[in-house]
């Protein structure tokens, strides 16, 4: 082989062995960012929630309640707020929100930092509400839908790795929907200015139309609108 052929020869080997590695220590990088990425995701809460429901002294179903649980790493500083409305709805469209209290009165945290966090109660809650459709939907007529409960959830917490965070989860009968948290946060700032400018109205008031003759009409309005 002639020299210039040899160092040739030589210099490309050169290249082909630093690319080898180059590639080779892109590797090794990628292989430690997916397992320190795998270490932070262990680190994470995995927060499930369950609306449940449940026979008290009955053979009906007459409470729902609320479970939070955490799987994943530990939550410290875990707090909760509740927002709670029923939705008219009439044809594709929401006629009206309407803000109420006390289906969800009652919490009973665990202070645990795994597994279950807290549950939320009310008393004869699911009974109370099927009490309010008997008359309500009648008295607002029969293509209006009143939908389940609607309850929005915040909780605040801080993790692990000593970050701050706010989770939110949207609860309506049996269903839960987790939401990103910039949604969660228009929607709770939304509904917290509604319960400003519209008086909640507790569940126990709910059971018979003459309790709130005046929402009653405010309703029957809102669902006219609607119709229009």
């Amino acid at each position: 082989m002639k020299p210039e052929s040899s160092a040739t020869f030589i210099s490309v080997l050169g290249v082909i062995l630093t690319a080898a590695s180059v590639i080779a220590s892109v590797a090794q990088y990628r292989a430690a960012d997916l397992q320190a990425k795998a270490a932070v995701v262990a680190l994470m809460p995995q927060i499930e929630v369950r609306a449940l429901l449940e026979k008290v002294d009955s053979d009906k179903y007459t409470d729902r309640h609320i479970e939070i649980t955490s799987d994943g790493g530990p939550i410290y500083n875990f707090k909760l707020s509740r927002l709670s409305w029923i939705e008219f709805r009439v044809r594709d469209s929401i006629a009206y929100h309407q803000p109420f209290t006390g289906y969800y009165f009652s919490e009973y945290p665990t202070g645990h930092t795994k597994g279950a966090l807290t549950t939320l109660k009310g008393y004869r809650n699911n009974e109370e509400f099927f009490q309010f459709l008997h008359w309500a939907k009648p008295a607002l007529g029969g293509d209006v839908e009143i939908l389940e409960p609607v309850t929005l959830l915040r909780m605040s917490y801080i993790d692990a790795l000593k970050q701050e965070n706010m989770y939110y989860v949207l609860v309506s009968g049996g269903n839960e929907t987790h939401l990103a948290e910039d949604v969660g946060a228009k929607l709770w700032d939304t509904r917290s200015k509604m319960d400003e400018s519209t008086q909640p109205v507790d569940i126990s008031a709910l059971k018979a139309e003459s309790n709130i003759t005046e929402l009653v009409q405010l309703w029957k309005r809102k669902v006219a609108e609607a119709k229009k």
